[in-house]
């Protein structure tokens, strides 16, 4: 019993994938990711996998991190039952990622657009609760007026 899935993490230069299970929530996991990655970009992460990585990651668990529910696994995805999206850096550091999922290959906001609904609002709230995230974004929003 469940809703099993995973997101898979394809990072530069590792030897293997690293796979984020949710035990709970595999139907969502594409609304998940499109949040994740949205936070990523509010955030100017998308270009640092291990930064956008944990991001993801925290958005999947909702920070709520317990003893079930969630994992990480290497290699090989844990349980699934859903479509597995790909988060791919490809193979040089500082890239933004593409996404791979059911045969599609998606920018970020392609992603973020077809799955996230209000992830771009939420992660704009979110952003602007992180300390240094909101000095990074009123710096950006200084710039740009």
């Amino acid at each position: 019993m469940g809703d099993r899935g995973n997101i898979q993490i394809s990072q530069p230069e590792a030897g293997s994938d690293l796979f984020l299970y949710t035990h709970w929530s595999g139907s969502y996991i594409c609304p998940i990711l499109a949040e994740g990655l949205a936070k990523c970009k509010a955030v100017g992460r998308l270009t640092d996998p291990a930064y956008a990585t944990r991001i993801i990651f925290d958005t999947l668990t909702a920070c709520e991190g317990t003893d079930t529910g969630f994992g990480i696994s290497v290699g090989t995805p844990c349980d699934n039952e859903h479509p597995i999206p790909n988060v791919y850096w490809g193979p040089t550091f500082g890239q933004v990622p593409v996404i791979f999922y059911a045969g599609g290959e998606f920018t970020v906001e392609a992603f973020i657009e077809a799955w996230g609904d209000q992830a771009t609002e939420r992660a704009e709230v979110w952003a602007n609760t992180k300390t240094f995230a909101a000095q990074v974004l009123a710096l950006s929003q200084k710039e740009e007026s």
